[in-house]
């Protein structure tokens, strides 16, 4: 038997897997296969290889960030890939002018909009790139930094308009202060103060009240400042009248007279005539000029001499319709028109706000007007009356200012 040699050829493939698969972030790609995980895939295609994975593995853009290990077996021989994802894209965004009042609070946020992300459901920081925005300043471009979750951020840049005003601030709640000697005084109570903006700028108020003595009855000034985000400033000047009263018996004394003149089952209008009826007939019209500082002193005048002028019948007027609970308040004629007069506004049984004057000028003259509770028009057709008198015409009996009061009931 002789030996037969014969010669064959084959190859050897030496397949190199990938050290490592990135992948960014929700990019959509091709499924998987196997072959792409081998970086000389080409060489052995339609080779007779088993190349395969043990489990398969998931879209791409459905892997979170993070690090995955991907097995694979070649011929029955297992070998593992790793896959990496990453978000490597920065978030976008648009930017947003903004325009402001001098002073308004700002955020980073107020400037940018549409803000999107890769990892839409991880927080976005949004902060300012470099100077923040000044409120108070000028004119400003203002750097916006949009920064994910994984620190890839976009820089967008925006126009801060700040707009300034020109006018004075103002003071609302600001009237002369009544105090007893002694007692302290809050100063601050019911006074608020706004820009010409109409924001309330309360905050940056400030009072001198260096020359008020409480210790001692007088009449002193209080001063209040405030200035506002522009350097727009307002002063006002305010009188304290430190009295030497007691408030207590001066109470007591109205609420005495309002026992003997009010019955329980009377309507607040029925109260408000019989106020009226009670100081028409016993307070006595007294010609002068002594007129007093305060409501206090109008009224305390009117129990111990029962006499005076206008601002007396006024102030016992006011304390006893303020005791019953009747809603009221002080309107006066306009200054500068004729001489000065001040008498009620009511609004008793919720029936609308009404004129009320218990001052008997036009019944001593002749003018058999009943003033207890009267409308606008009613208040207009006794200016009238009045002011065509033969002797002693006043033309502007109830000329006011509508816009300084609630509507008055025509």
């Amino acid at each position: 038997m002789g030996w037969r040699i014969v010669d064959t050829t084959t190859s050897l493939y030496v397949l190199t897997p990938l050290a490592k698969l990135e992948h960014e972030f929700a990019e959509i790609r091709p499924a998987l296969s196997a072959f792409d995980l081998i970086a000389n895939a080409d060489a052995i295609a339609g080779g007779p290889i088993d190349l395969r994975f043990i489990e398969e593995p998931l879209l791409l853009e459905d892997y979170p960030v993070g690090e995955y290990t991907l097995q694979l077996t070649l011929n029955g021989n297992p070998f593992s890939v790793l896959l990496t994802v990453e978000d490597r894209t920065a978030p976008e965004a648009t930017p947003v002018d903004v325009d402001i009042m001098i002073g308004e609070e700002l955020k980073p946020e107020d400037f940018v909009a549409n803000v999107t992300d890769a990892s839409d459901h991880l927080p976005i920081l949004i902060t300012y790139y470099g100077e923040e925005a000044d409120p108070y300043g000028s004119d400003q471009e203002i750097a916006i930094k949009v920064e994910d979750y994984y620190g890839n951020y976009t820089v967008v840049n925006a126009v801060l308009t700040i707009r300034h005003n020109t006018e004075q601030p103002y003071f609302k709640g600001i009237t002369p202060i009544v105090s007893m000697v002694g007692d302290p005084i809050v100063y601050m109570q019911g006074v608020t103060a706004y820009d010409a903006f109409d924001r309330d700028i309360t905050d940056r108020v400030t009072v001198d009240s260096s020359d008020v003595d409480l210790n001692t009855a007088g009449v002193y000034s209080v001063f209040y400042k405030v200035v506002d985000f522009t350097g727009q400033s307002f002063e006002a000047e305010v009188p304290v009248h430190v009295l030497d009263l007691d408030f207590a018996r001066l109470y007591e004394e109205i609420d005495e007279i309002l026992v003997d003149i009010i019955a329980e089952d009377m309507t607040q209008l029925q109260q408000v005539h019989a106020i009226f009826s009670w100081v028409r007939s016993k307070i006595t019209f007294a010609q002068n000029n002594d007129i007093p500082g305060t409501t206090y002193e109008g009224a305390y005048r009117a129990l111990r001499e029962r006499r005076g002028n206008g601002y007396i019948f006024y102030s016992i007027s006011e304390l006893l319709l303020t005791r019953a609970g009747i809603p009221t308040m002080p309107i006066e004629r306009i200054p500068d028109t004729s001489e000065t007069h001040r008498w009620n506004l009511i609004n008793p049984d919720g029936l609308g706000w009404h004129h009320f004057d218990s001052y008997p000028y036009p019944t001593r003259i002749g003018l058999g007007i009943q003033r207890a509770f009267f409308t606008a028009s009613q208040a207009a057709e006794f200016t009238l009356q009045i002011a065509n008198l033969d002797s002693h015409p006043i033309a502007d009996y109830y000329t006011y200012d509508p816009s300084l009061y609630p509507d008055i009931e025509q």
